[in-house]
């Protein structure tokens, strides 16, 4: 901005010198509060404290703190840091009327770049140690990534409701740790759910009367949409290959939608009642009667209904398709015959190694009723 706009710079000289100081106090506060040794403080101190306190068995993990724990002591920048933050930005002490202060902590931005991953590394490894999970700030995964695109548009999701009415593995799509809604029903002039619908919101599947399905009054499944793509994306996308509804007839079609989710709660024929969801703020049934959905739901639902839904449900599957074992089945996996024969049920999976792919034997659906 310096640069291409200094006349610009020269206007709001006083806001850019403000929002610019109090920056770099956010972040001296914020970083020094990793390395607080006073009562009461959450950072890495206080953790070693209850390591050492609650595992003091794990002979590994107290080694690696008291390495920690030197590596902290030595990093002089990070001393920096903390005097920056106790004479200047939490406290205004004398200090900071003091020239010399400022020649002996001065700080170049590449100094203070290399405390941050310092720190970003040594808290990572007590979080994949503890818990399982590592950090992602540096370089976020995909669905962090939309997480984040639809907080900061203050986009607030919405949420689709239709009837599945032939749940067969095909429309969604529940297997291998993605649900995919790809094959929805068209027609020329109207759109289905998979070409409305955007990441961030919410599509859940209602039952139908047909044996295929789980009967009026419950709920198939529900997933959030982590990711949107043409069905020409689709088919390229390493991921979703052999999948039953990856069709090669798809490959140019850049005019329909997939509908991807990582996030998502499939009963199949473990369908849930409808009555037991939250019913405030519900000031029409859940249930779209009839073809196509709704997507006209109070906000304030959306939130109650997921909230309820995560807390009572793990993510995944929790039932089988209540289609008919042979079309679940050809839906599923095509694998060699030997293998074939120990499945006999989808409870009971054939061997991992066995490639999703469309069966030889399986018609191909213009798409099932999600429009």
């Amino acid at each position: 901005m310096a640069r291409e706009s200094p006349s610009l710079m020269d206007s709001y000289a006083q806001f850019i010198s403000c929002l610019y100081h109090g920056l770099f106090d956010l972040l001296f506060i914020k970083t020094s509060n990793f390395i607080e040794l006073s009562k009461g403080a959450c950072g890495l101190p206080s953790l070693f404290k209850l390591i050492r306190r609650y595992a003091p068995e794990d002979t590994k993990l107290l080694s690696q703190i008291k390495r920690d724990e030197n590596l902290l002591k030595k990093e002089a920048n990070l001393d920096k840091i903390k005097k920056w933050r106790n004479h200047v930005s939490a406290h205004l002490t004398r200090s900071h009327q003091d020239t010399g202060f400022f020649d002996e902590n001065r700080l170049h931005l590449d100094e203070i770049e290399d405390v941050i991953v310092t720190l970003e590394k040594t808290i990572e490894g007590y979080s994949k140690r503890l818990i399982g999970r590592e950090n992602d700030t540096r370089y976020p995964s995909l669905a962090v990534f939309n997480e984040a695109m639809n907080l900061l548009s203050h986009k607030t999701p919405r949420l689709f409701s239709y009837v599945v009415d032939h749940d067969c593995g095909y429309a969604p799509n529940p297997y291998d740790g993605y649900c995919t809604l790809a094959q929805c029903m068209y027609g020329k002039k109207s759109k289905n759910i998979a070409d409305i619908a955007d990441p961030g919101d919410w599509v859940v599947g209602t039952g139908g009367v047909k044996k295929a399905s789980a009967g009026h009054g419950k709920i198939v499944y529900v997933m959030r949409v982590d990711e949107k793509m043409s069905l020409a994306k689709y088919y390229l996308d390493p991921r979703f290959k052999g999948r039953i509804d990856n069709l090669p007839r798809d490959k140019n079609n850049k005019n329909r939608y997939a509908l991807i989710s990582q996030h998502y709660f499939y009963f199949g024929i473990n369908a849930i009642p409808i009555s037991k969801i939250p019913q405030k703020y519900l000031d029409h049934p859940l249930e779209k009667k009839g073809p196509r959905y709704r997507y006209d739901f109070d906000p304030r639902f959306i939130q109650k209904f997921i909230t309820w839904l995560e807390r009572k449900y793990d993510v995944g599957m929790h039932g089988d398709p209540c289609g008919s074992f042979e079309n679940t089945n050809r839906n599923r996996l095509k694998c060699q015959p030997d293998q074939v024969s120990k499945n006999e049920t989808l409870r009971n999976p054939v061997n991992g190694n066995c490639r999703t792919q469309q069966s030889t034997g399986q018609r191909k659906p213009g798409g099932f009723p999600c429009r």
